[in-house]
């Protein structure tokens, strides 16, 4: 189930909320942004202890562990809170691959959401507060699997119009392609080895990446050795590049 709940680090210079319809500037915490908000412009001094979660779900509204490219889903972004009683909640998200590239689209918003273009990304962010946190949106996966991270933040406020008394805390969610495994046709040319949780095979590979039946990746590396410490049994997809290539292979432990 492609939900995760947890309490995040709070910081005390989130600042995209200082109007109520989110600040024009990428605050979401992602090293890619650079941004250092003025102290002025801070919410803080609030005792609450904000947590952020995410879920996505299939047209049918099932919740899924892993996109399939070019598909359509609805994400859910929930902020609440593990203290106090915050009056509202703002939120900004951005989605993007591991180059720090803008992935996929956003072809419809739900209630209170709006779009920024920031540094030449698509951001989600509020209209106004929300007492519900729930924040939604409708995302067009991109047309190639690949890994994908959700940066994401989060305030609760007080609502007394200034700065004061609020609290934000920041994170990111990772999101997997489902990948459907192909049968690698030259296979003999890069033969793969099974022996305990070790797994390896001739050719270096400048990218490997492994994920289970459902298209969570578990381990991201390279070269030609792989451990899997804790691996159980059941079947495993094995992605390979090697030499510009990309070749799956499947493997039962």
């Amino acid at each position: 189930m492609r939900i995760a709940i947890a309490l995040f680090s709070i910081f005390s210079c989130l600042v995209f909320l200082s109007n109520k319809g989110g600040r024009n500037q990428p605050t979401t915490g992602a090293s890619f942004e650079n941004s250092a908000p003025a102290c002025a412009e801070c919410h803080s001094g609030g005792s609450y202890q904000p947590t952020l979660a995410i879920a996505l779900k299939d047209s049918l509204g099932n919740e899924v562990d892993a996109y399939r490219p070019n598909s359509t889903y609805t994400l859910e972004m929930q902020i609440a809170s593990t203290s106090g009683n915050p009056k509202t909640y703002g939120f900004q998200a951005v989605m993007v691959d591991e180059a720090g590239v803008q992935a996929g689209s956003f072809v419809s918003l739900g209630d209170k959401v709006r779009k920024l273009t920031l540094q030449n990304r698509v951001y989600l962010t509020q209209i106004s507060p929300v007492a519900s946190g729930l924040f939604t949106a409708k995302w067009q996966a991109p047309a190639v699997g690949k890994p994908l991270k959700l940066y994401i933040a989060g305030l609760a406020t007080n609502n007394n119009n200034n700065t004061s008394g609020d609290k934000g805390a920041y994170t990111s969610f990772d999101l997997s392609p489902q990948l459907v495994a192909t049968e690698d046709e030259t296979v003999e040319e890069n033969p793969i080895y099974i022996n305990g949780r070790y797994i390896s095979w001739s050719t270096y590979a400048q990218n490997v990446r492994l994920y289970d039946q459902s298209g969570r990746l578990l381990q991201k590396t390279s070269g030609n050795l792989l451990e899997i410490p804790l691996a159980q049994p059941g079947l495993y997809i094995l992605v390979l590049d090697c030499d510009g290539k990309t070749k799956s292979h499947k493997l039962i432990l």
